[in-house]
């Protein structure tokens, strides 16, 4: 797939014109007709670079372009058009993050040339963003190993003493004990929290980036379909509908698959979470692109806030409270995913829902060990 571009311009002919003239040169093209409709187009699917008309009614170019770059941040690159009277604007919008300007009429083959450079500054920028990231978790992952071994040896020793107390209690001599009951369910209680523990132990093991992993080509769409079915009753029960749209004949991605099982579990499980006050929709979009497979998962629940979004992906981080979770779903899922060379993307408003997009690389990691499961 080309790079995809949207065009924001109030003239609609030639705003039309000008994505058929570059939908022609191999790229993949959209157009809106307002700063509105543009953010709008936004919300649906992102984009690698929007070309923007400055000189708009309404919400006009300059108010648009800061909606995108607080809403997108470096995410999409934005090219500006003007007039010649308005170059000074123009400068004006590339010191607020635009990449360049261009004057109208627009020269074609000069925009395509702006339009992948643009294109080309954004992969860089990702990639350098990917490597930080990727960095953190990693330095993340040796800290949280030494924290889950300190803390598994202590557990170990709390839950067999407590094991030993809970026989101790069943002796002749205790069974007279007025407060035997109560000293049962203080024991058992602490049995289930030391086993909570435990989870978050083995949750922070698994942020770790294995050094080598036994790798599956696998069926896609059937282990989505797998994932669905085993989330099928907690779905009746709240009265979620479950859409899927996937793609035949993709092609077998290389991954392993108890990786891959991992992250779509905690996606669904966080979807449902959302539409837990009852009803709503969960669609599972798959498809190809270049090097990839796409999954999207999507629901029409709660959405996140604009102060959660930035945190999502943060170890412990969690508005649901202790007793619903470890905040651990997604930074496995993120650390999972960056593991395998691919990534993990998430578009969220609050009360519009939530898209989760996982890319999945089709060619297998060097100097891993491949075996098929297909058929």
């Amino acid at each position: 797939m080309g790079v995809s571009v949207l065009i924001v311009d109030d003239e609609r002919e030639f705003a039309d014109s000008l994505a058929e003239r570059l939908s022609l040169r191999g790229l993949d093209v959209r157009a809106a007709y307002s700063g509105e409709d543009g953010l709008a187009a936004l919300e649906e699917r992102s984009v690698d670079v929007i070309v923007l008309d400055l000189s708009m009614p309404g919400m006009g170019g300059m108010e648009t372009l800061r909606q995108i770059k607080s809403r997108q941040g470096d995410e999409t690159e934005v090219v500006v058009l003007t007039g010649h009277a308005s170059v000074p604007s123009a400068i004006e919008g590339i010191k607020r993050g635009a990449f360049d300007y261009l004057e109208k009429p627009v020269e074609m083959t000069q925009l395509v040339e702006t339009i992948r450079r643009a294109q080309a500054r954004r992969a860089r920028r990702l990639e350098r963003l990917r490597m930080i990231q990727t960095g953190k978790l990693a330095s993340l992952a040796r800290m949280a190993m030494g924290v889950a071994h300190e803390l598994n040896n202590p557990l170990n020793i709390i839950l067999n003493e407590t094991g030993w107390i809970q026989d101790l209690i069943e002796n002749e001599q205790f069974q007279q004990c007025d407060d035997l009951n109560e000293i049962r369910q203080s024991l058992a209680r602490i049995t289930r929290q030391i086993g909570r523990c435990k989870e978050i132990t083995m949750r922070l093991l698994a942020l770790r980036r294995p050094d080598r992993r036994r790798v599956e080509a696998l069926d896609l769409n059937g282990l989505v379909e797998k994932h669905l079915g085993s989330h099928r009753d907690r779905a009746e029960r709240l009265g979620v509908q479950v859409r899927t749209h996937l793609t035949p004949g993709l092609p077998p991605l290389v991954a392993s698959s108890i990786e891959l099982e991992e992250v779509l579990r905690h996606i669904i499980n966080n979807a449902l979470d959302a539409m837990e006050e009852g009803r709503g929709t969960l669609t599972v979009r798959t498809r190809a692109e270049t090097d990839l497979v796409v999954v999207e998962i999507e629901d029409t629940g709660r959405g996140i806030t604009e102060k959660v979004r930035p945190h999502v992906f943060e170890p412990f981080y969690s508005t649901r409270g202790i007793a619903h979770g470890t905040g651990l779903g997604l930074a496995i899922s993120q650390s999972i995913m960056l593991s395998l060379g691919g990534d993990i993307e998430i578009a969220s408003e609050e009360g519009k829902g939530t898209r989760v997009t996982l890319k999945i690389p089709t060619v297998a990691p060097t100097g891993e060990e491949t075996r098929s499961i297909i058929g």
